[in-house]
């Protein structure tokens, strides 16, 4: 996707958990073969969606393994267990202050530019994308788009070296070494809009 098409979409608060929304801002439960469709809401609260990318791919947390400090800062600091927004700018901003590259956060950071970053959600915001997984799957299939299926890096660190990964199969997570690769698919945020 050209990364200067997103547009922010003009949520509503009737949108659901699976409709498409589209590069142009257009958010709606039909497909539309002029649009590009760029995601698909995957949870919503009183504040605004969740949508989900059409893309993912199977990558290592961090390659590069000098992330034990990034660890104690992120803990120390501000970890949020319910927005994974916040925690990977944090991590991102601790990241990039010890000049450390992290893969998964670096993919979900292209997903696309501007004020709006993909992000990795946390264990918690995982449960209840995977309470939605057929709605979800079912709104994947009509695009033709990989099914939310599969084991996910989380944005949360672990001692030692290791994340936390969300089975979207068992909805189920544990802590994996962060060398591994599993799937990253990346999450942005929108709060509600008035029409």
């Amino acid at each position: 996707m050209n990364k200067n098409e997103l547009k922010e979409p003009k949520f509503q608060s009737r949108v659901k958990v699976g409709w498409f929304v589209y590069a142009g801002g257009l958010v709606s439960e039909e497909l539309f073969e002029d649009e590009t469709p760029i995601g698909v809401v995957a949870f919503k609260n009183q504040k605004g969606y969740y949508v989900l990318s059409l893309e993912q791919e199977e990558i290592s947390w961090d390659n590069t393994m000098e992330c034990r400090h990034l660890y104690l800062e992120s803990i120390k600091d501000n970890y949020d267990p319910d927005y994974g927004n916040a925690s990977c700018r944090h991590l991102d901003f601790l990241a990039q202050y010890q000049n450390i590259k992290l893969d998964v956060l670096t993919y979900c950071k292209e997903f696309t530019d501007g004020e709006k970053l993909g992000f990795l959600p946390t264990p918690n915001e995982y449960g209840r994308f995977w309470q939605k997984k057929e709605l979800i799957n079912a709104a994947l299939r009509l695009v033709e788009a990989p099914l939310y299926d599969g084991i996910y890096w989380t944005c949360k660190l672990s001692p030692e070296e290791t994340a936390t990964v969300f089975s979207m199969t068992t909805g189920s997570y544990e802590i994996e070494d962060r060398t591994e690769e599993f799937f990253v698919r990346p999450v942005l945020f929108f709060k509600y809009k008035k029409s």
